[in-house]
Parts: C-alpha cells; structure tokens; sequence
C-alpha cells in the first residue's frame, strides 16, 4: 500500500517520515505543528505551524522562534505534501491536522472534542490514515449530557450561596474556565477568577471572544460571586473565609479529592468520552489507526477487536 511509505512513530512526540514533520513534540524540533496552546504541547520550537489564537495563548516562554499562523481551512503547500488545520473543539485556537501527500491522507486529531456543551458537532474528515488521542479511550469514561451537569453545577452554587458559603469551582485555566464563564452568566451569577484565569480571559477578550464581566479573586470578593480557580491556583482560596469547592473535569467521575475543601465532582470535558472517540475513527474512514496519549494502549487493542489495523504510538 502507498501509505505504507509513510513512517509514524513517537520520539517525545509524533514523527511523520520521510516528511521531517513533527506533531506536538515534547522537545523542541525543527518544525513542528503546534494543535493548541496547553503547555503538555507546546515547546519552543525553531519553527512551528499553528493557529493565529494559538499563537497568541501560548505562554512567551514557549512561543516558538518562527511561525507560521495558518487561518482553519487555509492550505498551506510544503515541499512534498499539503496541510490544512480544522477545529477539533478543544479550546480557542485548537486545531485537526490534515496532511495530504501522494502516499496518503494522514489526519492527526490533537485533542479533540466531537459535540460541544451546546450540541454542535465537530467535523471529522476523512482520511486513510488516523492518529487519535485517547485521553479517556476506555468504556469507563462516557459522559453525561453537558446540559444536565451545568444545571447540577448552577444548583451546587445557588444552594452554597444560600447557606452562606463561597462556591469555588476547579477548572483549567485556559478554555475551560471561559466555557464556565459564559455558561454561568446568562443565569444571573456573578464572577471571580484567580490570577491564571483571568489572564487567560483577557487574552479572549483581545481575540474577539464575548467573555462575561467578572472580578479577580486577588482583589477580594465584592458579594455572592461564583469562583472559577484553576487547581493550580487553589492557594487563592486561602483568603476566603467560608468556601466549598467543586472539581469541574472529565475525571471527575473518578470522584478524587483535591483538598477537605472540594465537596462535589461535575464530569464536564473538553475532551472526547470513550464512545466519541469511536465515533471520530468511524467519520474519518481511517483503515490505519495510531493511538496517543491516555488509555493509548487500551484503546489500540479495543480497536483491533473491532476489527481495525490499529497501534498504540506511546
């Protein structure tokens, strides 16, 4: 088979040979393509290829020497094969990566989320040859509907503003803690973010991104806000005198603890749950499949029962 003259392997990050092209490397290459701005992908790399967002949220410390922002669905032409990013409803900025070379169509997901808290679908292209992240690539991992675990959230801090106490929600600083932002708001509740979120917030803002008002935790509460904190940051906290918090995560059906502070577990992902991820190798038409990060392993071998060619990268 043509694809067969392509080489993918993992080396701290994907290698696609003969093309020199690395995807999310964990050590700075040459060239690489950056999917999103989560610090586990980013390195300071010579050269990298991204989205204009994504170029702006990562961190100075790791922006890369040189870089090429391509716009979703503009095609940049390399040497030897074609590329184009498409959202993958991650976070603002985040992107698919499709190759096209005269070998094979090679479609790299990144981290990747096929429906979206409000419903709407990511889409998936096709491609001969699928490399998928499986953060939560195993049965135990399927999600409730985002709708009734927002309204679960809105009952957790309505009912701790009642009794007096400061709800503290715990979420990533970057793309989950807007996502909270907005979906709190429209319900008449008032916002604090800690120090990470809130710049993180004002650099959507200065990417066009309606983001709701809100105040920073650092300068004291000023009534019944509702805190977004990243758990990073949960220091913060200390200054609150009567707080209960809540971890708001995929992981959050394993039910672990944070500190005696965190009082309940909300499943919200920005990620793709065991079934969507079946989902996404069934949309691409992929008849190779190479399996990244998380369950990586698990969910390789539950795909060659299923009767795909598929392997674990890492």
């Amino acid at each position: 088979m043509k694809e067969s003259k392509l080489k993918i392997s993992w080396e701290k990050g994907i290698k696609i040979e003969p093309l020199n092209l690395w995807l999310d490397p964990l050590s700075r290459q040459p060239l690489a393509v950056v999917s999103h701005a989560h610090s586990d992908h980013v390195r300071r790399h010579h050269h990298a290829i991204m989205t204009p967002p994504t170029h702006i949220l990562i961190d100075d410390n790791l922006r890369p020497e040189q870089a090429t922002l391509l716009s979703y669905e503009k095609e940049l032409e390399m040497e030897n094969y074609s590329l184009r990013l498409i959202p993958s409803g991650h976070i603002l900025g985040s992107a698919q990566v499709e190759i096209v070379t005269e070998y094979a169509h090679v479609l790299y997901t990144g981290d990747i989320r096929l429906k979206q808290w409000d419903g709407t679908q990511t889409y998936i292209p096709q491609a001969d040859i699928l490399i998928i992240e499986a953060t939560y690539g195993i049965p135990r991992y399927s999600f409730p509907d985002p709708k009734l675990v927002l309204e679960q959230i809105y009952d957790f801090c309505r009912k701790s503003i009642k009794n007096g106490y400061t709800p503290a929600l715990l979420a990533y600083a970057m793309g989950k803690a807007q996502e909270l932002m907005k979906s709190l708001s429209p319900v008449g509740l008032r916002l604090a973010l800690d120090s990470k979120s809130a710049a993180i917030a004002e650099k959507y803002r200065m990417l066009g991104v309606d983001i709701p008002d809100f105040i920073r935790l650092s300068n004291g509460l000023e009534g019944d806000e509702i805190v977004i904190c990243a758990p990073s940051s949960r220091h913060e906290l200390k200054q609150l005198k009567r707080v209960v918090a809540a971890v708001v995560s995929g992981w959050g059906l394993e039910k672990y603890g944070y500190d005696p502070l965190v009082r309940a577990f909300f499943p919200l992902s920005d990620h793709c749950d065991y079934q969507d991820l079946l989902e996404v190798v069934k949309q691409s038409g992929a008849s190779t499949i190479y399996v990244t990060h998380g369950f990586a392993k698990e969910f390789a071998s539950d795909l060659v029962n299923r009767g795909f060619n598929a392997v674990a990268l890492c």
